[in-house]
């Protein structure tokens, strides 16, 4: 039911003022897309440093590659991120790699891939950090409601506590109702008639 009346009002905010939601969108794609270059960089950057110093640590590549120099055999398991406007995956030369470097460039593969998807995960969470915000100033535009007003429904445990800000505390009213059957009502006084009478 909310989410039915949220949906009507986003496209009833869209038909009242298009050009502003077509300006709020504008925005948003040019800002995303500078922030998405970034951390597309962010993350070259990253991977590219990490090979780096991994191939200093290893030492330097021999004249003649040699199979046995494991400064020779690491670019066949992890290639290096040349360009950061490439593409960052890649897959590794498994032909000429024997079973543990096979293997270790399985595990490489897999943290490299990790690294990368934040980059997806970062504009899908941008996306719909977008569309909220976006959402709120067409809410503001049109309703001329506040960006921080947001329905919060409260809970049983809520009204009870009362508003924690003033310090004032609900009361809970209860009312009691005693049935009692006719057998047990008990009769009139007698002179209640005689001083009504000598009234």
């Amino acid at each position: 039911m909310f989410s039915s009346v949220a949906i009507s009002r986003s496209f009833s905010y869209v038909y009242a003022r298009p050009w502003r939601m077509l300006f709020y969108t504008l925005v948003s794609v040019v800002y995303g897309a500078i922030c998405y270059l970034f951390v597309r960089f962010f993350v070259w950057m990253m991977l590219a440093v990490t090979w780096f110093f991994m191939t200093w640590f290893l030492g330097k590549h021999h004249l003649i590659p040699d199979d046995k120099s494991p400064a020779d055999v690491f670019p066949r398991i992890w290639q290096m991120p040349a360009d950061p406007l490439a593409t960052l995956p890649h897959s590794p030369d498994y032909e000429h790699l024997k079973g543990s470097e096979a293997a270790a460039a399985g595990l490489i593969v897999w943290w490299v891939y990790l690294v990368i998807g934040l980059i997806g995960a970062f504009a899908i969470s941008f996306y719909f950090s977008a569309n909220s915000i976006i959402y709120y100033l067409m809410r503001r535009e049109v309703d001329a409601t506040d960006l921080d007003d947001v329905y919060v429904e409260e809970t049983d445990d809520d009204l009870d506590a009362g508003d924690p800000a003033t310090g004032e505390v609900a009361a809970v009213i209860t009312t009691t109702t005693n049935v009692v059957s006719p057998d047990e009502v008990p009769p009139p006084p007698e002179n209640q008639g005689d001083a009504a009478s000598g009234a």
